[in-house]
This record gives structure tokens, C-alpha cells and sequence, in this order.
């Protein structure tokens, strides 16, 4: 699946080489960090996930949350798909997508624990 290309320096934040997340903790003795970025320039994407759960659940969580709406986003460039969801007549293309990616994040019997997510996604 793709990763996107996680550049930190955008963000004000510090990640490893696999988008987790290393800004400042609210709980310092953690030691694992649960949280997850991921990329789209070319799609003006970004997307961060905060795996709860425990050390395992959550961080497996938020990988795939992020993992699964950057690969909708791929997958739905340009091409003729079958869409998962229904399609909002009120929304563009661009949100339809959007809304289409989030519920995949969203769907409870793939990923393992709970997880937080926050999107943007600009216009250009």
C-alpha cells in the first residue's frame, strides 16, 4: 500500500521512516507512540491518526486508518471504480472521495482498535 511521503518539516512535527508521529506527548513516561501521518502532495492530502488501544492495538489502528484512506485516495485517481459507498449529489468529486476514504477508515470490522483521525485537504 502506498505511504505517501511524510515530511515532517511541513508540519512542525518530527517522524520516524514510517510517518509515526513524534511531537510532544501529553504522557511523558510513554515510550510508544501510537500515532500516524501520512502524505498526498500530489492529491493535497494529509491525514493524522491517533491509535488508542494500547502499545500493539493502537498503533496497528492508526497504520492502517492512515494506510487505508491514502490507498482509496490512489486507487480513485482518475480511474473508473466501483465506488464503496454511496455517492452524496451535494458533494463534489474531490469530497465524495474524501467521505468515500473516511468511511473505509471507519469500518470497525478491519481495524483492530479505536483510532482518531483528522483530514485536510486543499483546493490548490
Amino acid at each position: 500500500m502506498p505511504t505517501g511521503e511524510h515530511r515532517p518539516e511541513l508540519y512542525g512535527a518530527r517522524a520516524d521512516a514510517r510517518g509515526r508521529a513524534r511531537g510532544d506527548q501529553r504522557h511523558p513516561k510513554r515510550e510508544h507512540n501510537e500515532d500516524r501521518f501520512g502524505v498526498l502532495e500530489e492529491e493535497r492530502l494529509f491525514i493524522v491518526a491517533d491509535g488508542m488501544g494500547g502499545h500493539a492495538c493502537g498503533e496497528v489502528a492508526s497504520n492502517m486508518a492512515v494506510d487505508t484512506m491514502m490507498a482509496f485516495f490512489v486507487r480513485s485517481r482518475g480511474a473508473e471504480i466501483t465506488w464503496p459507498y454511496w455517492l452524496d449529489r451535494k458533494l463534489s468529486h474531490g469530497e465524495n472521495r474524501l467521505a468515500c476514504a473516511i468511511k473505509l477508515a471507519n469500518d470497525t470490522s478491519a481495524i483492530p482498535a479505536p483510532t482518531g483521525c483528522a483530514t485536510a485537504r486543499s483546493r490548490g
